[in-house]
């Protein structure tokens, strides 16, 4: 088996799967694309129209809306009531415009993914925080007699715990397909040495 001095750990749904990064402050939420017809006035969109929910131009004679956000999924099977719900989001929008009326979703046609998202909705990136470790440093602090201005010169100065040489690149959330190559090439400058390509 080969070693290495370093991995990165980038695999989305399954990035807290890990001992060390089980601890992680990142959660999965599901989320159903629905697939519907290029029809009517919608067949006419040439841009992608983000608002409560977003919805594409037109592929292959399809257009994508969506999508559902479902906190910590319990299955990936397809659900009819997120799809119901993908169905209005444009409506809701566009309360006064008649071509949302043309998003047909009784295709049942969709596609359900996990997408890993932080709580300020930024990307995880960097070395590989030893959480376990920072909290036992957090209890210390709760118990102790210092005074604040003391700890707080100890957080500024004092490195977080790591562990060495494992790094992470996810919660990437809603933007991963728009954004994961300029994370990647970010990452990789500040964090790798030797830098990896992207």
């Amino acid at each position: 088996m080969a070693t290495h001095q370093q991995l990165v750990l980038a695999s989305g749904a399954h990035i807290t799967d890990l001992l060390q990064t089980k601890q992680l402050q990142i959660s999965g939420f599901r989320g159903q694309v629905s697939h519907i017809p290029a029809q009517g006035e919608l067949a006419q969109l040439a841009t992608v129209i983000c608002a409560n929910g977003y919805l594409t131009p037109q592929h292959n004679k399809q257009h994508c809306v969506g999508a559902s956000y479902v906190k910590d999924p319990q299955h990936l099977n397809f659900c009819p009531q997120e799809q119901h719900e993908n169905s209005l989001k444009m409506k809701q929008s566009f309360p006064h415009s008649n071509w949302p009326n043309d998003i047909d979703v009784s295709n049942s046609d969709a596609r359900v993914g996990v997408r890993m998202v932080s709580r300020d909705h930024f990307p995880v990136m960097g070395c590989a925080t030893d959480v376990d470790e920072l909290f036992k440093r957090y209890a210390i602090q709760q118990q102790s007699k210092d005074k604040p201005s003391q700890w707080q010169r100890y957080w500024q100065t004092t490195p977080a715990p790591i562990y060495e040489g494992l790094y992470v690149l996810g919660g990437l959330g809603s933007r991963g397909l728009s954004s994961w190559l300029t994370r990647c090439r970010m990452f990789s400058r500040k964090s790798l040495r030797p830098t990896v390509t992207c």
